[in-house]
């Protein structure tokens, strides 16, 4: 069991400066944690069944619980794909999570948890923009930009067994391609807005 914490801004209290507001309870930070769980216990809330397009909603997969101090913990019952990755990429701009169960990828609102996407089934990392506005994420062979509704902007190929994504500046994605053959790592720079190679 693992778990995934983030720590959201407060929304200000009318007339109240930020420094103030920090100090005020009822202008908390927001908490939202994601706990990878050993499985389905048989007593807990109906889980969300993210599935790759073929629902087995009787089959357990990757099971995350979403707490939240703001609202009621579910839990989400994600059908796995075909990768090693397990993992959970809380975004707060877009009020949502990226779930990697063993592969599967999926973004999932935070506040309505019945509204999801399935992205990828070979999900490896994920890594949101500087600016917030877009999410990437690596899978054995591409790079999937997404916007704050789970919408595709681009997809880019890049590699044969691997992608990892180094940095991120100035509008440009640095990374490292496995290209097999030959079996090594190759660099790569993409522009962030679209995707394409920069020569």
């Amino acid at each position: 069991m693992w778990r995934v914490r983030d720590f959201q801004k407060p929304n200000l209290c009318p007339n109240v400066t930020l420094q103030e507001s920090q100090q005020l309870t009822e202008c908390r930070k927001m908490m939202i944690e994601v706990i990878l769980e050993p499985g389905l216990d048989g007593t807990g809330p109906r889980p969300i069944h993210l599935h790759r397009g073929n629902p087995t909603p009787w089959s357990e997969g990757c099971v995350f619980r979403i707490l939240s101090d703001t609202s009621e913990s579910w839990l989400a019952n994600a059908q796995t794909g075909f990768g090693y990755a397990t993992s959970a990429t809380i975004w707060k701009e877009a009020e949502s999570v990226i779930l990697i169960a063993m592969g599967a990828t999926y973004f999932v609102n935070l506040q309505v948890p019945n509204v999801w996407k399935y992205i990828s089934d070979t999900g490896t990392s994920c890594t949101i923009s500087p600016d917030g506005i877009m999410v990437l994420i690596c899978t054995y062979f591409d790079i999937v930009a997404i916007d704050h509704k789970g919408n595709e902007l681009w997809k880019r190929e890049v590699a044969i067994d691997g992608v990892e994504i180094l940095n991120i500046e100035n509008g440009l994605i640095y990374g490292n391609a496995c290209i097999d053959p030959p079996d090594e790592w190759q660099s790569f720079t993409l522009r962030l807005d679209d995707g394409k190679e920069v020569e």
